[in-house]
C-alpha cells in the first residue's frame, strides 16, 4: 500500500482523469471510485488532531429518522414509511420498533468497530451516531484512508470544520422594540395573549448554554413536561428543562481545558441572548441599575428551552451533529442554531454531516431554524457565489437572514462616578473581564493615588504598602481610587489598588490619549473599575486638591448607566447578513427578520462580570 497523502493525491488525479462525469451517486453505496474522489476532498477540508484526520464516517444502513424496513424482520421506523410510529407529531425514539432497530444499528456498530481495531488498529474511534446520522466520530492517520473508505460499510467519509458565533458585532432582535416591529402582538392576540404563546412547545438551543440565574429563564408557573428536567439537574429549571454541554473531540481530549467549559454554564452570553429572543419568559426591568425601564419577553415566553452546549468553549461538526441528534432524542420540537462555519464548507451539502443531519432532523418532526451567516456580500462563501453556508445551506432547514430595528446601540457599558457635594457627573467606560460582575452601584471617599504614591504620578504601576488608602483615612471599607492611564498594564494598576484597600479604580486617559474614550481588559483584575477622558481625570484631580486643602474627605459614589440608543430605518436587509444562492443553487434565506439592535437577556457568571441586561452582549454572533 502506498503511504501518506501523496498516494490520495496520485489517486485524486487519476480518479478526475477517468471517472465518467455522469457517474450516478448513490448515497448509501456509491461506486468504489466515487467514494475515493469524495474521500480525497473530505482529506482536503477536515481538520486534523495530532498526525489523525478528524472524520466522521458514515455508514451504510439508514439512520433511524430514515430507516423504511429494508432489513429483513425489523419493521419501518421513519415517519415517511411509518405514519404510526410517532409521539407527538415526531418520531417516536422510544416505541418497540424504535429500540429494535436501534439495537440493531448499535450491533452493526460493534461488529465494524471490532473489525477496525483488527484490521486498521491505529484508528481511534470517539463517537456514535444512530438517529439523524448512521455513523461515529474518528481520528484516522491520512495512509489508512484507502482501506477504510474500501469497506463495504462505509458509505463516506464527512469532513470536520470548526463553527463560530460571530464574524460582526451583531445580535438577536431587541425584545423592547421589535416584537411590536415584528407583529408578534397580533400573533398572541389570536394565541389568547401572550401567556399562551408558546405553550406546550419545547425548543433546543443549540449554542454557549444559558445563564440559568436569568430571571427570563424561570417561570414558576411553568411545570416541567413528563420526564423533565434532564442533563445537569442542578442547573436545569421548570423552564430550561435541559441543560447539557456536548463538547467536540477536539476539546474533549484537551487535559488542560478550564474546568468552566465543562458544565452546562453559558460563558459567552450568546445562547443566553439567543434563548431570551425565543423564549424568554416576561420580565420588568423597571427600577435595575443599569437598565432601560422596559418589560422584555421573548417570541413565545410560554415554551419550554432545552439548552445543549456546543461552544465548549468550541463547536466543530462532529458535537454539532451530536446535540442534534439529543435533541431529537429529547424530544425537541424545533432546533435554533444561531452559528456558521469558520471556513466554506463542502461543495456539496449531501456530504456536510451537518446539513444530513438537519435534514433528517426535518423528517424526524423537528424543524431546525438556522442562521444565514454573518458574511454580508462578499467574498463569496460557496460554489454558486452566495455567502451562504453550512447547515443554512439545509433544504429542510428554515434559513433566517437578518433585517435592521427601529433603532440601534453603540454598544457601550457605562458607569458614571458622581460627586454630590459638588453635583459633578462623569460618565465613563466599564473594564471588562474583571474577576466580578460590576455592582449596581457603590460609594466611598475618592482618593487621587497621586499623593500617596511617591514620585509615580499617580500611576500605581508599583505596589503601596498594604492596606495603606485604608490605613491614611482611618475607614474600613475602603476608598475609590483616581489613577493615571500609562506605563504598566489596567490589571497591574487595579490589583495594586485592591491590594492597598481601595474598592474601586477610576482610571483616566493620559496626556497622550486625551479624550479618546478607551475600554480596559482588565483580565481578572478583583475590583471594578470606570475608564474616563483626561480632562475628566484633571476635574477630578482639581476638586480632590481643594478638598485636601480644606482637609475634607471627598465623597463619590460609582453607578451603573443604562444603554444608548439612537434611531434607525427599519426593514431594511442588514449590511451583514449572508445571501444565497447556496452551494446547489437553492434560494436562500428563506425568510428575513429583526436581527440588529440588541436588548435582550445574557449572562453574568463568568469572570468577565457583564451585565445582566447589556446593551449588546459580547461576541452576539449569528442568528435568527
Amino acid at each position: 500500500m502506498m503511504g501518506g497523502l501523496g498516494a490520495l493525491d496520485l489517486l485524486g488525479l487519476l480518479l478526475r482523469i477517468v471517472l465518467p462525469l455522469s457517474a450516478t451517486l448513490t448515497p448509501a453505496n456509491p461506486p468504489l471510485p466515487v467514494k475515493f474522489l469524495q474521500a480525497l476532498q473530505a482529506a482536503e477540508q477536515t481538520l486534523s488532531l495530532g498526525e489523525r484526520k478528524a472524520f466522521i464516517i458514515r455508514l451504510r444502513d439508514e439512520p433511524l429518522a430514515t430507516y423504511a424496513g429494508q432489513v429483513p424482520g425489523l419493521e419501518a421506523t421513519s415517519l415517511h414509511a411509518a405514519p404510526h410510529n410517532q409521539r407527538e407529531g415526531k418520531l417516536d425514539v422510544h416505541s418497540p420498533a424504535s429500540q429494535r432497530y436501534m439495537a440493531y444499528l448499535e450491533q452493526r456498530h460493534a461488529a465494524f468497530l471490532h473489525e477496525l481495531q483488527q484490521r486498521l488498529p491505529r484508528v481511534q474511534v470517539f463517537r456514535h451516531y444512530h438517529i439523524v446520522l448512521n455513523g461515529l466520530v474518528a481520528l484516522v492517520p491520512p495512509e489508512d484512508i484507502p482501506a477504510l473508505i474500501s469497506h463495504p460499510d462505509v458509505s463516506a467519509l464527512l469532513p470536520i470544520v470548526e463553527y463560530e458565533l460571530t464574524a460582526e458585532p451583531a445580535a438577536p432582535p431587541v425584545l423592547d422594540v421589535s416584537n411590536d416591529l415584528m407583529g408578534i402582538p397580533a400573533v398572541w392576540e389570536m394565541l389568547g395573549g401572550r401567556e399562551n404563546a408558546g405553550r406546550g412547545v419545547k425548543i433546543g438551543i443549540l449554542d454557549t448554554g444559558v445563564d440559568f440565574s436569568n430571571p427570563m429563564f424561570h417561570d414558576p408557573t411553568l411545570p416541567p413536561p413528563p420526564g423533565f428536567p434532564r442533563g445537569d439537574l442542578a442547573l436545569a429549571t421548570s423552564k430550561v428543562i435541559v441543560a447539557k454541554v456536548i463538547r467536540s473531540i477536539f476539546d474533549e481530549t484537551d487535559a488542560r481545558l478550564d474546568p468552566g467549559h465543562r458544565t452546562a454554564q453559558d460563558l459567552v452570553g450568546h445562547g443566553s441572548h439567543v434563548a431570551s429572543c425565543a423564549a424568554g419568559a416576561t420580565v420588568s426591568l423597571e427600577g435595575i441599575p443599569g437598565a432601560r425601564p422596559v418589560t422584555l419577553s421573548g417570541v413565545a415566553p410560554k415554551a419550554y428551552i432545552g439548552s445543549y452546549r456546543i461552544f465548549a468553549p468550541r463547536a466543530f461538526t462532529d458535537n454539532v451533529v451530536a446535540a442534534i441528534e439529543e435533541a431529537v432524542q429529547d424530544g425537541m420540537d424545533i432546533l435554533n442554531m444561531s452559528f456558521g462555519p469558520r471556513t466554506p464548507p463542502t461543495t456539496d451539502p449531501s456530504l456536510n454531516a451537518q446539513v444530513i443531519a438537519v435534514n433528517n432532523a426535518a423528517r424526524a418532526g423537528v424543524l431546525s431554524v438556522i442562521a444565514a451567516g454573518n458574511k454580508g456580500l462578499s467574498p463569496p462563501f460557496n460554489s454558486a457565489g452566495g455567502t451562504i453556508g453550512g447547515a443554512a445551506e439545509s433544504s429542510e432547514a428554515l434559513t433566517v437572514g437578518a433585517s435592521t430595528n427601529l433603532h440601534v446601540s453603540d454598544g457601550i457599558e457605562r458607569a458614571a462616578l458622581r460627586l454630590e457635594e459638588r453635583d459633578l457627573e462623569i460618565s465613563g467606560i466599564r473594564g471588562a473581564n474583571g474577576a466580578a460582575p460590576f455592582p449596581a452601584q457603590l460609594a466611598g471617599p475618592l482618593v487621587d493615588v497621586d499623593r500617596i504614591d511617591g514620585e509615580a504620578s499617580g500611576l500605581l504601576c508599583d505596589p503601596l504598602p498594604a492596606g495603606s488608602l485604608r490605613g491614611a483615612l482611618a475607614l474600613i471599607h475602603g476608598a475609590l481610587v483616581l489613577i493615571q492611564r500609562g506605563i504598566c498594564t489596567f490589571q497591574t494598576k487595579v490589583t495594586n489598588a485592591a491590594q492597598a484597600g481601595a474598592i474601586a479604580a477610576v482610571i483616566y486617559n493620559s496626556p497622550e490619549g486625551g479624550d479618546q474614550p478607551f475600554r480596559m481588559d482588565l483580565q481578572g483584575a478583583p475590583l471594578p473599575a470606570l475608564s474616563i477622558a483626561h480632562s475628566d481625570g484633571l476635574k477630578l484631580k482639581a476638586v480632590l486638591a481643594q478638598d485636601f486643602a480644606r482637609e475634607r474627605l471627598t465623597f463619590a459614589r460609582l453607578f451603573i448607566q443604562e444603554p444608548r440608543t439612537f434611531p434607525d430605518v427599519p426593514n431594511l436587509l442588514a449590511y451583514f447578513s449572508s445571501r444565497g444562492p447556496s452551494n446547489d443553487y437553492q434560494i436562500k434565506p428563506d425568510v428575513v427578520t429583526v436581527g440588529t439592535g440588541s436588548y435582550a437577556a445574557v449572562q453574568d457568571d463568568d469572570p468577565r462580570g457583564e451585565n445582566r441586561f447589556p446593551s449588546s452582549p459580547p461576541d452576539i454572533g449569528q442568528r435568527p
